[in-house]
């Protein structure tokens, strides 16, 4: 596993380019690296899956944290997040995915008819040489949803293990933009990720 980046820093927080591999929580496997044991003493703001790379806001008090707590409560964080499907299409889409999900017994998510949490993803859709590149600006912030979401409208990420076919080294999501106001400064501010090399070699192919 590749160490986690540092993209922003200031007195109040860091935000950090979280590697694939690496649990935002501890699992109570020692095994398992968690970012609580990387930044002792920093406070999680938001969650990332362990299989998805990308941004992740850490506060440095628990202040800062509730602040930007309330902003993801708010919807006024806005992130996202590049994926990749082997699925092929011959023309760009833009769509908006609007589902029910519920979870089940396994602890995975699946998308229902009848009462459910509503899941609410903006996505793009670009044709390259392999597949599909996705992008999702997820409006909600359901466990699982770009990835049960993506199955369910027929663009399994490739390298999901939970919910896709297509075995590859890696889950091919990645949450590469965030934009949130600062806490105690008058600016929002927009960060950007570098891609994982997994997604160059798919953009950069033919």
């Amino acid at each position: 596993m590749k160490n986690p980046q540092i993209i922003y820093e200031d007195k109040y927080l860091v935000v950090i380019s979280k590697p694939e591999g690496l649990y935002s929580t501890s699992t109570g496997n020692p095994k398992n690296p968690f970012i609580g044991g990387l930044f002792p003493g920093f406070f999680l703001t938001h969650r990332l899956d362990a299989d998805t790379s990308g941004l992740l806001i850490l506060a440095k008090s628990k202040q800062v944290a509730e602040k930007i707590t309330q902003q993801f409560k708010n919807r006024e964080v806005h992130k996202t997040y590049m994926g990749v499907s082997k699925k092929k299409i011959e023309n760009p889409f833009q769509d908006t995915w609007k589902d029910k999900l519920q979870k089940t017994k396994k602890g995975r998510m699946k998308v229902v008819e009848g009462d459910g949490l509503t899941a609410i993803t903006e996505v793009e859709g670009l044709p390259i040489k392999l597949g599909t590149l996705l992008i999702f600006k997820p409006l909600t912030g359901r466990t699982h949803q770009l990835r049960i979401q993506s199955k369910h409208h027929g663009f399994p990420l490739l390298g999901d293990k939970l919910y896709g076919k297509e075995p590859y080294k890696r889950l091919m999501l990645h949450a590469f933009k965030i934009s949130f106001k600062h806490p105690y400064q008058s600016r929002v501010l927009t960060l950007k990720d570098k891609l994982p090399e997994e997604f160059n070699r798919f953009l950069n192919c033919g």
